[in-house]
């Protein structure tokens, strides 16, 4: 597996030559952690696939197919064509009411 890590996902190579001697004491030098591999097993699952945390996640986790991602965007675009559209009519109003002004210009 940390070869697998180290040659399709770019870990840094010096991994492979790790020496425990730097933390093992004179009296564990035939100690085994095996038990590693598991949690290292697990961690790269939630790594690569993460759980959903919170409702909202879970909700989306459930409505993930590419029908309601084709729907979200369907929403978004015709939501930012309504804002193009609100901000055209906000823009000619205030080009209108400019006008009058340069127009009929009030002596004060």
């Amino acid at each position: 597996m940390l070869r697998s890590l180290v040659a399709r996902e770019g870990f840094d190579p010096g991994i492979l030559h790790f020496e425990f001697s730097s933390f093992r004491g004179s009296d564990e030098q035939d100690v085994m952690y095996i038990h590693f591999g598991g949690r290292l097993a697990d961690l790269y699952e939630e790594m690569e696939h993460p759980s959903p945390v919170g409702p909202f996640q879970k909700w989306l986790e459930r409505k993930s197919g590419s029908r309601y991602v084709m729907l979200a965007t369907l929403i978004g675009v015709i939501f930012a064509v309504l804002l193009g559209i609100l901000s055209l009519a906000v823009s000619t109003s205030q080009t209108y009411i400019t006008y009058q002004a340069w127009k009929h210009p009030v002596a004060g």
